[in-house]
């Protein structure tokens, strides 16, 4: 067997390697088998499933350094997107403020036009009177209007 090189060779259980060899025997006499044959069998079975066993740790390293970096890349988009609201959020509010600084412009602008409106009335109707008043001076003199 492999590790030993003499029957005097121990391992840290103070065993020999004649005492595995024993065991082995027994349990292939157990299972009715014959011992030089399988033991090339088991061997070759044993690597197999290292071999599979081996695959298997490598496809689950795989797959935990995907999910790391798949949760790298949540993390960032976590954080841009927090940073997206926070920017909109500040867009949203300088955009409130500069709506109210308009609606304010708007209200003043409309007072004056509405006063200037109403002072364009008042300027019409003394226009009126002033037209009526001359008019009446012509109609006293004796003067005819022009035609139109």
């Amino acid at each position: 067997m492999a590790g030993f090189d003499t029957e005097d060779e121990e391992d840290e259980d103070g065993r020999g390697e004649m005492y595995y060899e024993d065991m082995f025997r027994q349990i292939a006499d157990h299972q009715d088998m014959d011992f030089p044959c399988d033991v090339n069998a088991i061997v070759d079975k044993y690597l197999e499933e290292e071999d599979r066993h081996f695959s298997l740790f490598n496809y689950n390293n795989e797959l935990q350094t995907e999910a790391e970096l798949a949760e790298e890349t949540l993390q960032g988009l976590n954080t841009e997107l927090a940073n997206t609201t926070a920017d909109k959020k500040s867009s949203d509010e300088a955009l409130q403020a500069r709506v109210a600084v308009l609606e304010e412009r708007l209200g003043a602008n409309t007072a004056t036009a509405e006063a200037y409106s109403e002072q364009n009335r008042v300027l019409e109707r003394e226009l009126i009177d002033v037209c009526s008043v001359i008019e009446s001076l012509f109609d006293a003199v004796g003067c005819t209007p022009l035609p139109e």
